[in-house]
């Protein structure tokens, strides 16, 4: 499998294979979605077929019943470049915040050079006292030189109350908030390439 996806390297040989075969109508093949956020064994695999100028439906049933071979339940999403911008796609957001292209083995948002996160706002309302400080252990770690969930899901905390993930530890990091019952709020984020590589930022002094 492919660093961070959850898919077979069989897989990604076949669709590249496909996309040199389709070039012609092709412009790119793209993942989205759970896979993406790095859930385990997620129910179908998000795909989109970018098409140049108008979608065909004989590629992309052709490109569906491709994942029996490989035990993937595909969902395939054929979208010309115009309708992949429109506001009435609603899935435009996901695509452009988490996709990853599998013909350029980069994600949309490195291409554009912006890295991808998912900003969590989150209370602690719900805990008592005692729930609070076990929490902020599990978050830390409870000893010196002990790393917590924080390092884990490779986040930065920016407040008590928010913390910065990276899209691919997002579903992780939904399901550690859920465990300790937390209300939390997502939003996503593409922050600029240049910001994320500082000193600053990477050693969270803001």
């Amino acid at each position: 499998m492919s660093k961070n996806l959850l898919l077979p390297s069989s897989f990604e040989k076949y669709t590249r294979q496909f996309y040199a075969e389709h070039r012609n109508v092709l412009l790119d093949i793209i993942l989205f979605g759970s896979t993406i956020r790095g859930k385990q064994k997620p129910a179908d695999t998000d795909i989109l077929l970018l098409f140049k100028d108008k979608t065909d439906l004989a590629v992309s049933y052709q490109f569906r019943k491709s994942g029996e071979k490989y035990h993937l339940n595909l969902e395939v999403i054929p979208k010309t470049y115009h309708e992949l911008l429109s506001s009435d796609f609603l899935a435009r957001e996901s695509i452009l915040s988490e996709g990853y292209s599998i013909i350029k083995k980069a994600s949309l948002s490195k291409l554009l050079n912006f890295s991808s996160f998912v900003l969590f706002r989150y209370h602690l309302k719900n805990l008592t006292k005692s729930k609070r400080m076990l929490f902020y252990y599990s978050l830390y770690g409870r000893r010196t030189g002990e790393t917590g969930m924080l390092s884990a899901l490779q986040a930065v905390k920016l407040t008590d109350s928010t913390l910065l993930v990276p899209v691919s530890k997002s579903e992780e990091a939904k399901i550690y908030l859920a465990s300790w019952h937390i209300d939390f709020m997502e939003i996503p984020l593409l922050i600029p390439q240049r910001i994320v590589q500082s000193e600053k930022f990477q050693k969270n002094k803001f």
